[in-house]
């Protein structure tokens, strides 16, 4: 079973992406800001994380960036950014793959 972190500051992605993943056969935890994720990656190994862009304090680039200093889990990242600069700049600091907002939860699980 794989072990996948979500980490979005907006609780109904975050229910509505766990529920998915868990009834496919997911395990799953959860973050609501950048500071918790990087907390729960130092405590606990993730196959995944599934990373939202625009948080509140510490951005999901940032978290990004940290987490590559000390891991190479890959990390998806859900944006409803959509410009091509800025799909860059989340795969320049380390992302492995990036889905836009709004998206199809069968498409997330496949990437």
């Amino acid at each position: 079973m794989y072990k996948i972190l979500l980490v979005d500051d907006d609780p109904h992605i975050l229910a509505s992406n766990e529920a998915f993943l868990r009834k496919h056969g997911y395990d799953t935890a959860c973050a609501g800001d950048g500071e918790t994720a990087l907390r729960l990656c130092s405590t606990a190994a993730f196959d995944a994380l599934i990373l939202d862009v625009d948080m509140p304090g510490m951005d999901g680039v940032t978290v990004c960036r940290r987490l590559r200093e000390v891991s190479a889990v890959p990390i998806i990242f859900l944006s409803a950014y959509a410009r091509t600069d800025d799909r860059i700049r989340c795969l320049m600091a380390g992302g492995d793959d990036y889905v836009g907002k709004p998206y199809s939860l069968t498409e997330l699980e496949l990437r």
